[in-house]
Protein backbone atom coordinates (compact mmCIF):
# COMPACT_ATOMS: atom_id res chain seq x y z
CA UNK A 1 0.00 0.00 0.00
CA UNK A 2 2.94 2.35 0.82
CA UNK A 3 4.23 2.33 -3.07
CA UNK A 4 1.26 2.68 -4.49
CA UNK A 5 0.48 5.89 -2.40
CA UNK A 6 3.99 7.01 -2.74
CA UNK A 7 3.64 7.23 -6.19
CA UNK A 8 0.06 8.94 -6.20
CA UNK A 9 1.86 11.49 -4.47
CA UNK A 10 4.96 11.67 -6.72
CA UNK A 11 2.15 11.49 -9.92
CA UNK A 12 0.31 14.52 -8.18
CA UNK A 13 3.54 16.83 -7.95
CA UNK A 14 4.66 16.18 -11.19
CA UNK A 15 1.17 17.10 -12.70
CA UNK A 16 1.44 20.23 -10.20
CA UNK A 17 4.70 21.11 -11.60
CA UNK A 18 3.17 21.04 -15.04
CA UNK A 19 0.04 23.12 -14.15
CA UNK A 20 2.51 25.60 -12.63
CA UNK A 21 5.25 25.82 -15.51
CA UNK A 22 2.31 25.69 -18.30
CA UNK A 23 0.39 29.14 -16.14
CA UNK A 24 3.73 31.14 -15.68
CA UNK A 25 4.41 30.41 -19.32
CA UNK A 26 8.03 29.86 -20.75
CA UNK A 27 10.79 32.26 -19.66
CA UNK A 28 9.04 33.64 -16.17
CA UNK A 29 10.39 31.14 -14.17
CA UNK A 30 13.89 31.30 -14.47
CA UNK A 31 15.70 27.98 -12.47
CA UNK A 32 19.06 29.73 -11.32
CA UNK A 33 22.18 27.80 -13.19
CA UNK A 34 24.22 27.40 -9.68
CA UNK A 35 21.34 25.60 -8.37
CA UNK A 36 20.97 23.38 -11.44
CA UNK A 37 25.12 22.68 -11.37
CA UNK A 38 25.17 21.82 -7.80
CA UNK A 39 21.90 19.35 -8.05
CA UNK A 40 22.03 17.00 -10.50
CA UNK A 41 19.37 14.41 -9.53
CA UNK A 42 20.28 10.82 -9.87
CA UNK A 43 18.92 9.06 -12.57
CA UNK A 44 15.87 6.47 -11.82
CA UNK A 45 14.97 8.44 -8.47
CA UNK A 46 11.82 10.52 -7.42
CA UNK A 47 13.56 13.46 -7.93
CA UNK A 48 15.02 12.55 -10.94
CA UNK A 49 11.36 12.47 -11.90
CA UNK A 50 10.21 15.20 -10.29
CA UNK A 51 12.43 17.26 -11.57
CA UNK A 52 12.02 16.03 -15.62
CA UNK A 53 8.22 16.83 -14.71
CA UNK A 54 9.38 20.01 -14.34
CA UNK A 55 11.75 20.47 -17.13
CA UNK A 56 9.79 18.29 -19.77
CA UNK A 57 7.23 21.38 -20.68
CA UNK A 58 9.81 24.44 -20.58
CA UNK A 59 11.81 21.70 -22.92
CA UNK A 60 8.88 20.92 -25.12
CA UNK A 61 7.98 24.85 -25.42
CA UNK A 62 11.90 25.66 -26.88
CA UNK A 63 13.41 27.23 -23.81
Amino acid sequence: MKRSSGFALLAVLGLAGVLLAVAVGPGRLPVPQVFAQLWRPQVGTREALIVWGLRLPRALAGD
